[in-house]
């Protein structure tokens, strides 16, 4: 079972909730990544310690299975970004 806790914004990176929207900002490449309201629920999870797939859950009428299986694809893809790195 994959709660994501082994996920961090990598040190290359800042993160801020702006309205509905995450934004990313990776400081190496000057390159800003904006990610949807959900997406962006599961990141600030991450940043305060807490389980994304809990906080997507709680925050939308999704499954856990589903919170899970899009948050793995999710997960991936920013750390192909260079956004989040896992240990």
């Amino acid at each position: 079972m994959n709660d994501f806790s082994n996920y961090q914004i990598t040190d290359g990176a800042r993160f801020r909730t702006v309205g509905d929207e995450g934004v990313f900002v990776l400081l190496g490449s000057s390159e800003v990544l904006v990610i949807n309201g959900s997406a962006a629920v599961a990141v600030d999870a991450l940043k305060r310690g807490r389980s994304p797939v809990n906080a997507v859950v709680e925050s939308f009428a999704i499954d856990i299975e589903t919170a899970r299986a899009d948050l793995a694809q999710l997960f991936t893809q920013l750390v192909e970004a260079g956004a989040l790195t896992s240990a």
